[in-house]
């Protein structure tokens, strides 16, 4: 039986989808060798690996996964993009959009944490 995670659309849109060629060829490269990375999840909602969940899913590959902790929803945002960044090659724009949403969210929490929200 493949595990069961939940995918939230917040976390799924902060990374730009995949080509239809490079969905295909990463589609042929599991099915080949298998989910060779562990899926990363937090509180059981994928935080990267949902192309690879889709495609295990959908041709009944097993998967294994990573649990990460955080203390609230824009620590995993954070790493979402950190992560991005050091394995991508994102577009020029795409990564600016990224940039200013992790701008955002470390706005958010500095003012979180010393009250000046």
């Amino acid at each position: 039986m493949i595990e069961k995670l939940t995918i939230d659309p917040e976390f799924q849109k902060l990374i730009p989808p995949l080509s239809s060629d490079e969905f295909a060829q990463l589609e042929q490269n599991i099915i080949k060798e298998g989910c060779r990375d562990k899926l990363v999840t937090w509180e059981n909602k994928i935080i990267d690996g949902h192309n690879r969940y889709k495609i295990c899913h959908k041709n009944k590959v097993r998967f294994e996964t990573t649990e990460m902790h955080f203390n609230e929803k824009s620590e995993a945002i954070e790493w979402i993009i950190k992560n991005q960044f050091g394995r991508r090659n994102l577009p020029l724009y795409e990564r600016s959009v990224l940039a200013l949403r992790l701008e955002d969210e470390i706005k958010c929490k500095f003012s979180h944490y010393f009250g000046l929200d």
